[in-house]
């Protein structure tokens, strides 16, 4: 397994287990994990109304290079 293959199969097993806790904790606001391949992009966003506001950002967001590199 090559070293990019490898550091994303660690990061999404990372941050789908953040999902998961995170929907347990919170369950007012939504919290998505999106993943773009391609590109080797991975998101989380976190998004929902409390209190009469709309909260909307973004947890983590990572970028893993061609060699490997998460930046």
């Amino acid at each position: 397994m090559n070293r990019a293959k490898k550091h994303s199969k660690i990061l999404l097993d990372y941050l789908q287990n953040f999902v998961e806790v995170a929907k347990e904790e919170e369950s007012s606001l939504t919290t998505q994990l999106i993943i773009d391949e391609s590109s080797g992009s991975y998101l989380v966003l976190t998004y929902g109304w409390t209190a009469e506001r709309f909260l909307h950002f973004v947890v983590f967001h990572f970028a893993i290079k061609e060699d490997g590199k998460i930046w």
